[in-house]
């Protein structure tokens, strides 16, 4: 569990793995002097490319960078990374908070960069080296902030679909640890708006989600029951089931294909409809005893109860999707209605001021000279 964590921890942002995890326009933007010169090897270079797009976005809104988004994304956020530079974490996260706050930028990230951005989020969150800087706790309380807006303002259903990727990766890779757990709390949170949010939601795109985390990861395959992985899955479902009703059915039988309603989330959508009466989940398939790790259900096991199913991971590593890194309320509130489009609540920015101070004269100097 310890190394699966690590893996999700240094994963996004190291520079050895750029080219695999950012296969996506990492090449499309080397003509515009802003974007390669966040490729600059000294931090000092990097920090003023970064002011430079800051203010640009300020001036002219994020769209003036329509053509070159997902590279954005991706060189601004690996400036958050270890060993972490504070100027360098202040200036990313303020500029990735104004992309994040224009809908038709956020609308326009690909859905790997949005992936690969939530996953380095995530992992970044739970990056104790971070809170041992100076101020490394105002940086994360930043990052918990952004993570929240990234969510929220990012398309809705591929910010589910997202979510249900990472989650079914930690149980590929039997991660049972932190990261799983933040993973978890987002997709809840997210389920817990959904009947504000569910004109935004491509049903069909959601539901070939729901399959596909089931098909890899079927609940026989659970060694726990009870695990909030599978709960919190099932949660969404059942949401999406009471919003849409036979329009589960339609769309999972569709995605289903030749299995029809031997799979799981057919099955499962129908047990809820009151179409078919609860039965046993498929047992696991027929395998060498000797040599097999599955363990099938128990006879007449279903979908686990989400009755208990806790509403929050432990506190110290929790996402706090109430606000409680900063910002008005009543803003939070207008973007998780999706009602939002173009306003910036500005009291989400880390203090720039000494910086910018500090980093004009520098700038002057050097141009002087």
């Amino acid at each position: 569990t310890s190394s699966s964590s690590s893996s999700h921890m240094m994963m996004p942002y190291a520079a050895s793995n750029q080219e695999h995890y950012y296969r996506d326009g990492s090449n499309s933007s080397r003509s515009n002097p802003d974007v390669v010169g966040l490729d600059a090897e000294g931090v000092d270079q990097r920090v003023e490319a970064l002011r430079k797009i800051w203010i640009k976005v300020q001036e002219q809104g994020a769209m003036v960078y329509a053509n070159d988004v997902d590279t954005l994304v991706e060189k601004v956020a690996r400036q958050i990374a270890s060993p972490y530079q504070m100027r360098l974490c202040k200036y990313a996260l303020n500029t990735l908070m104004e992309f994040w706050q224009n809908l038709d930028f956020a609308a326009a990230v690909s859905y790997d960069t949005l992936k690969n951005l939530t996953r380095g989020l995530l992992a970044t969150l739970l990056d104790e080296s971070l809170r041992s800087i100076e101020n490394g706790d105002k940086v994360m309380k930043a990052l918990n902030v952004l993570t929240l807006k990234v969510l929220e303002n990012a398309q809705r259903t591929n910010a589910f679909g997202c979510l249900l990727d990472l989650l079914s990766e930690t149980v590929s890779d039997g991660d049972t640890g932190q990261f799983p757990d933040l993973v978890v709390k987002c997709l809840l949170k997210l389920t817990k708006v959904l009947p504000q949010t569910i004109g935004e939601i491509q049903l069909g795109d959601l539901v070939k989600s729901l399959h596909q985390f089931f098909t890899a990861h079927p609940p026989y395959s659970f060694k726990d029951q009870n695990d909030n992985r599978l709960r919190t899955v099932r949660r969404l479902v059942e949401e999406l089931v009471n919003l849409r009703g036979r329009e589960m059915q339609t769309f999972s039988l569709s995605v289903a294909g030749g299995k029809g309603s031997a799979a799981v989330l057919v099955r499962y959508v129908e047990e809820i409809l009151g179409i078919s009466a609860p039965s046993p989940l498929k047992a696991a398939p027929s395998t060498n005893t000797a040599t097999s790790t599955t363990t099938s259900s128990p006879a007449g096991a279903r979908f686990p109860s989400t009755s208990s199913l806790p509403s929050s991971t432990p506190e110290r590593k929790q996402l706090r999707f109430d606000g409680g890194g900063g910002g008005s309320s009543s803003n939070r509130r207008r973007i998780i209605n999706g009602k939002q489009q173009q306003g910036i609540d500005r009291s989400n920015r880390m203090d720039l001021k000494n910086d910018q101070k500090r980093d004009s004269s520098s700038s002057s100097s050097s141009s002087s000279s």
